[in-house]
Order: C-alpha cells, then structure tokens, then sequence
C-alpha cells in the first residue's frame, strides 16, 4: 500500500513539474542562437546601422541592484541615428526595487530614487520610446511605454504578459506595503500568443510576426501558428516569439 502511495505522488509530482515547465516558457532555444541571436549579420552596432533587420536589444540588467554599494557600469549609446532607431532597452535596466530595500537609511533612499530617476531620464531623453519600463522601475518613468512595435517586432519587458492584471498593477505603482499574487502563474508564452490573435485581429494595419520579451532571466524560443479572422476568412499568422535573459543581444529579425 505504501509502495502504491508512493508511485502516485512521484506521477502526481512529475505531472506538476511538467506543468509548472509549460506555464513558465520553457521552450527549446536549440534555434535562437543560430536562427536569429548573434548572426553572422548581426553581432555588433556595425551591423545594426547596415543591416535594417538586426537589433540591439538590452533587458534586466538590474544597476543599483543593491544601492549605492557598487557603481553600475556607465551605458554608452550610438549616437548615430541609424544605430539608435534599432536600439531597444526593454525594462528592468534600473533596479529600483532593490536598491530601496538594500539601502536603510531614509535620506539615502531618497537619493537612491533621485538618481535612479534622473538616469532614466537621461536614457529616455536619448531613446524615446526605445526604453520600456520593467516592473523593478516601478514608476520611475510615467512616460516610458509599456511596449514598442517597429516593422512588425513588439518589444515590451514581459511582466505585462507573465503575470495578472492585479500585480502589473501592484508593481509599477511602486508601493511596497502589501505583496498580493504570491502563487501568481507565470504563463508567458501561452499570453503571448493570446495577445498575438488578438492584436492582429484588431490592429490589421501594424499586425506583427515577433514578440521580443525578457523579465524571466531566461532564453527561450517558440515559433507558432495562430488561426484568426480577417476580412471574414480565416488566416494562420506564423508568430516568432523570443524571450531573453540578462543582458545586450543583436537580434536579426526579418520583415514579413
């Protein structure tokens, strides 16, 4: 009997895993590195002025990840136009979150914020709209969009499409006195490709093909097929959907 309990959990627990494996984006990133991350024409600001279709994409690096304690290296932007349209910083740059909690003394909280805010500033100032909000910025940048589409690429953190309604808001209001949706479900890919059908289907002349995201710390990849409606038939959109890890790539992605 007790061998029989056993074999349940250990199926039961396996059944899990393989869930939690599901809603979290695990996906095969076997293509990425040779399909569309650091091509042959796409490793370096070079290619990004020549090469219309290749991207600098930089997610959660997290600076003042632990406050004034050690000094983030300095972020340096082309200042060539070309290089700079296709240069995207899409949240969690600034880790504003932690830097609060490691810093203890009110007065230097208050500068930690200052100076958080005044570089991304500085950086939006640069980018415009190139420089999405993570949640860890809280709302450090009210006019930093929540995502960017350029020729059919959306850009955006991914919090938006990993977590529920209640803790996007919860997060990027910045208050920290209460922390809802402990167990909140990380479904990345799954919403992902909800938002896919249903932007297409609304936004028929600025469809899009690919969705660049990070907030995981994880790489993954997972190409799709998404049936909708448009014009009163029915139309398969083939979906590119790419999640990165800390740091800088160059990202080739061709126009459909």
């Amino acid at each position: 009997m007790l061998k029989k309990k056993m074999q349940f959990l250990i199926i039961i627990f396996a059944l899990f895993n393989l869930s939690c494996s599901h809603l979290s984006g695990e996906k095969s990133n076997g293509n990425l590195e040779n399909k569309y991350l650091n091509t042959p024409k796409c490793s370096s600001d070079n290619d990004v002025e020549r090469n219309e279709n290749c991207y600098k994409v930089c997610t959660d690096l997290h600076l003042y990840e632990k406050g004034f304690k050690s000094e983030p290296p300095e972020i340096i932007i082309s200042d060539n136009p070309n290089i700079k349209e296709r240069t995207l910083y899409i949240g969690d740059i600034f880790d504003l979150e932690n830097a609060i909690q490691h810093t203890k003394k009110r007065r230097r909280k208050d500068e930690i914020c200052k100076k958080v805010k005044a570089e991304i500033e500085i950086l939006y100032s640069i980018l415009g709209e190139n420089y999405i909000r993570g949640n860890h910025e809280f709302n450090a940048c009210q006019n930093c969009p929540p995502w960017k589409i350029i020729n059919g690429i959306l850009f955006t953190h991914g919090h938006r499409l990993c977590w529920h309604d209640d803790k996007v808001r919860f997060w990027e209001s910045g208050k920290k006195e209460k922390r809802p949706c402990y167990n909140c479900e990380y479904k990345c890919f799954e919403e992902a490709k909800k938002f896919a059908k249903v932007h297409n289907e609304i936004h028929t002349n600025n469809e899009i093909h690919t969705i660049v995201f990070g907030h995981t710390h994880k790489t993954n990849l997972e190409e799709v097929e998404i049936e909708r409606e448009k014009d009163g038939n029915i139309v398969n959109d083939k979906i590119t959907i790419i999640n990165l890890k800390q740091g800088c790539f160059y990202l080739e992605i061709p126009h459909q």
